[in-house]
């Protein structure tokens, strides 16, 4: 064999052929390549991968790859996968073994698949595409919650508006923009101001924001509502000022022309103010009521000049006033002198004594007619018409009340018929009337169930010596520990009396006052504290306060007072009023009464028999409703000035005033 290997096969005739070496070493090699090519088989795909999910959103659910089925290339062998994502055809990102992706904006519009590559100890299988999802839709729009709104909400030529986004719900960064309309038209530009034009008057100014996400690439529309009418500039005063025309003298009439106006738009009104001024035409005031072209000059302006201050008002507003120039100083016919007296400095309804003299220039005439007192150019209300008859020198008196401020007091003296002495007026007299004072009287539910409600109940209680008709106005705040009680900040006063209710849903105490805010006539004034304690359920019985009203009214002496109304009102049925006077020139010492079917009020006046109470006599009365938190008033008769008023609550089951309401 030469040293070769051989091989050798049996023929048909039974003899043995040798195989040539070469053949034989060939065979060995292809053997080896076939048992190589074997064990270098790699997985093969059975199923394709797929994707979920399906329909792909911006900033949505990531995609997730699912390798699809495969076979080892061995049993037992252990498979691994790679996975190449392609956006439109593009491959993103590297082959790896991540197999989520997360769509973003910039892949709307494109469909999206992952090729996967299968790994075991037999090599790497070829790439196996997935199905294409749909095209990748934008993420999920911002969602208006509240509009956008316009402020300011009535806007005026020249003023800048100011637009608010609103409130969206959203995933992502969000950016605004804003497109203006003016009358439903296109204006402005992309900002969040709009500076109003004089074009716009009459238009209605609306604003559209649009919200968007740029990581989701998806945007929504929000619309304000429009704004009023866009208002023009007030009007501007011109070069001409109102003028006056007529004669300064008592009991003539003034006339003013008015003065010149420019405006965008026709005026709405022009209001003139008559003014009373000092002899220089300065230090001018309003003469209250006078607001036409006319003015008849009363006694109450003699020696003073007249002016007119003017103001001009169209839709966008009313102008600053413009003043005339002053009259002469006003001239009288004749003269009476007034004397305005009065013990203390007076306040709002205390009385004032007032006292005209009416004399005769000629030693032999008496005047006879009427006298009437002025308040600047207004009659005081009682105090008209007095009766003027007597000597040459004529003296009347005549009480009054004013509220505060300064009042101008004159009198006119007006002859009767057949008179000898003509009519004269007074120069006026200056009265200085302060404002009266005031004080609260609070009552409160002591104690109170957690989540029930309490309630507060403050008088706004006048000094004694006010008995005029000018009633307080204004309001009363309720605070708790110094601060406002939200929704009882500003309770408007009924009979002088206003409440508050108020619940609490823990327990705990509060320190309860009432505040008076005061007005022109009368001062402002605060209450004492009152402790609230908010207790757990079942823990007290009270139901409210006895809402009913007593009014009364006293004449007094020095030696002795009468009662001249004294009346109970707002009674519930059950109420039960105990009136008791305790001393001398009492007409009864205790009395209980319960009012009838349905009656409301009750008459006490008739009980007292016109007795004249004397001073230190003392008269109470109590109102008082089973569960419910009564009321207590006392009268102590003072000797020449009204009695000493005290109001106070009665707690529930108890008799007396006192801790505990």
């Amino acid at each position: 064999m030469n040293g070769f290997l051989g091989a050798g096969v049996a023929t048909p005739s039974g003899r043995v052929r040798a195989i040539p070496p070469v053949v034989f070493v060939l065979a060995i090699i292809v053997s080896w390549w076939l048992l190589a090519g074997v064990a270098q088989a790699a997985p093969s795909n059975t199923a394709p991968p797929t994707l979920a999910p399906t329909t792909p959103q911006a900033g949505g659910t990531a995609l997730t790859a699912s390798p699809g089925a495969w076979t080892p290339s061995a049993t037992g062998d252990t498979i691994s996968y790679l996975y190449q994502w392609a956006v439109g055809g593009i491959n993103v990102g590297s082959n790896s073994a991540t197999n989520t992706y997360a769509p973003t904006a910039a892949d709307i519009g494109k469909t999206i698949t992952v090729s996967v590559t299968a790994s075991d100890a037999g090599g790497a299988s070829a790439a196996v595409p997935s199905a294409a999802t749909s095209a990748v839709t934008a993420g999920p729009a911002p969602v208006n919650t509240t509009a956008p709104a316009i402020t300011p909400a009535t806007p005026q030529v020249g003023q800048t508006l100011t637009a608010s986004n609103g409130a969206w719900n959203v995933t992502a960064t969000v950016t605004y923009s804003y497109a203006w309309t003016s009358g439903g038209l296109p204006v402005g530009t992309n900002s969040p101001n709009y500076l109003v034009p004089a074009t716009d008057v009459g238009k209605a100014i609306a604003v559209t924001v649009t919200a968007t996400e740029a990581t989701l690439g998806s945007s929504a529309q929000a619309p304000s509502a429009a704004t009023a009418a866009v208002l023009p500039l007030p009007p501007v005063a011109g070069a001409s000022k109102p003028t006056i025309s007529g004669t300064p003298q008592q009991g003539q009439t003034l006339t003013v022309t008015h003065a010149a106006w420019a405006s965008a738009t026709p005026l709405t009104a022009i209001a003139d103010q008559w003014e009373q001024c000092d002899v220089f035409g300065a230090g001018c005031v309003p003469i209250p009521g006078q607001n036409g072209t006319t003015y008849t000059l009363g006694p109450g302006d003699v020696a003073h000049t007249i002016a007119v201050s003017e103001t001009a008002s169209n839709t966008g507003g009313t102008s600053t006033a413009v003043v005339s120039s002053a009259t002469a100083p006003v001239t009288a016919t004749s003269a009476t002198s007034v004397v305005a007296f009065s013990s203390n400095p007076p306040k709002t309804n205390q009385t004032v004594t007032l006292i005209a003299t009416i004399s005769s220039s000629s030693g032999n005439a008496s005047p006879s007619g009427s006298v009437t007192f002025f308040n600047g150019s207004g009659a005081i209300g009682g105090c008209t018409g007095k009766p003027v008859n007597g000597g040459t020198t004529v003296t009347v008196i005549c009480p009054a009340g004013f509220g505060a401020g300064t009042a101008q007091i004159s009198a006119a003296y007006q002859p009767g018929p057949g008179s000898l002495v003509v009519g004269s007026t007074s120069a006026p007299t200056s009265i200085a009337i302060g404002r009266d004072s005031t004080s609260v009287s609070l009552a409160v539910t002591s104690q109170v169930n957690v989540n029930s409600t309490a309630t507060y109940s403050a008088a706004l209680v006048l000094p004694s010596s006010n008995s005029g008709p000018i009633g307080p106005t204004g309001s009363i705040a309720f605070l708790d520990g110094g601060q406002p009680i939200p929704g009882c900040g500003s309770q408007q006063m009924t009979n002088l009396t206003a409440t508050c209710t108020q619940s609490y849903n823990s327990t705990g105490t509060h320190q309860i006052s009432a505040v008076y805010s005061g007005d022109a006539n009368f001062a402002g004034s605060t209450s004492s504290g009152s402790s609230v304690q908010v207790v757990k359920s079942g823990a007290i019985t009270a139901l409210g306060f006895v809402k009913s009203l007593l009014r009364w009214s006293f004449f007094y002496h020095p030696t002795y007072t009468s009662v001249m109304q004294f009346v109970v009102s707002q009674i519930a049925q059950g109420t039960t009023v105990e009136l008791q006077c305790q001393g001398n020139g009492c007409a009864f010492k205790k009395v209980l009464l319960t009012p009838r079917h349905k009656r409301r009020s009750m008459n006490l006046l008739a009980r007292f028999d016109h007795k004249k109470l004397k001073p230190g006599t003392r008269v109470t009365v109590r109102v008082v409703h089973p569960n419910w938190v009564g009321k207590f008033f006392s009268f102590t008769i003072r000797a020449g000035a009204a009695p000493v008023v005290s109001q106070t609550c009665i707690p529930v089951g108890k008799t007396n005033p006192g801790r505990g309401c």
